[in-house]
């Protein structure tokens, strides 16, 4: 049996519109969703078939006031289909648990998650993708990025948009989702702005990309 099902595309990307995030805040909600703000894309002059957006990387941002500790990017760990952190950005009693939604807007697509294991860095199938985020392709610097590593069997969530018509992108929102506890008790402290790596992948088993030279880049350095 393959070991990996998909790999890194190289025909196709997630890109932002541009550098300026302005994310929405629901604080009674504790959630940010960055809106209207990046895209999936075929780059390629084809059609490329069974498209998937995939999220395995997060990092939550303390806030510049120091009221969450040293300001940055935090990393996290992956886990039964959320982020956490013990005693976050070394706050002692503090946790965190951060849920994701991916959501294409105008553009049909089906929800899931891909075993990371079964990811490829690219079309050759030869080496692993990451499995940490300072691994190529990924390669995001520290500092910022403190790096953060899944394991194979870790389930990240992804969704299939199927074809992509050539150089058609498609909107997509990214919801999340913060649960903070303090000493094992709820507090409502609010959702953080979070940095991303966010990729596109070709479906092995179905792929029909023309495989460029080199894999376009995907976004991670927010």
């Amino acid at each position: 049996m393959p070991k990996f099902k998909y790999f890194n595309s190289p025909d196709t990307t997630f890109d932002a519109f541009d550098n300026v995030f302005d994310p929405i805040f629901d604080n009674k909600h504790n959630t940010v969703t960055y809106h209207d703000e990046y895209k999936a894309e075929n780059l390629s002059d084809e059609a490329v078939d069974n498209v998937f957006v995939v999220l395995p990387y997060i990092w939550a941002r303390a806030p510049d006031d120091g009221s969450l500790g040293t300001p940055g990017r935090v990393a996290l760990d992956f886990e039964h289909g959320a982020w956490t952190a013990e005693d976050f950005n070394g706050i002692e009693g503090l946790d965190l648990k951060v849920t994701a939604k991916i959501v294409p807007l105008n553009h049909p697509y089906s929800t899931g998650t891909i075993a990371a294991g079964s990811i490829a860095s690219d079309a050759s199938l030869t080496d692993d993708f990451g499995p940490s985020s300072a691994d190529k392709p990924i390669e995001a610097p520290f500092p910022p990025f403190p790096p953060e590593t899944l394991d194979k069997n870790d389930r990240i969530p992804s969704v299939d948009l199927g074809e992509l018509e050539a150089h058609e992108d498609v909107v997509v929102d990214l919801k999340f989702t913060y649960k903070w506890t303090l000493d094992g008790k709820a507090v409502d402290y609010n959702a953080l702005r979070t940095s991303v790596g966010v990729y596109t992948l070709d479906d092995v088993k179905h792929s029909n990309a023309h495989h460029m030279a080199s894999a376009a880049d995907d976004l991670w350095f927010i």
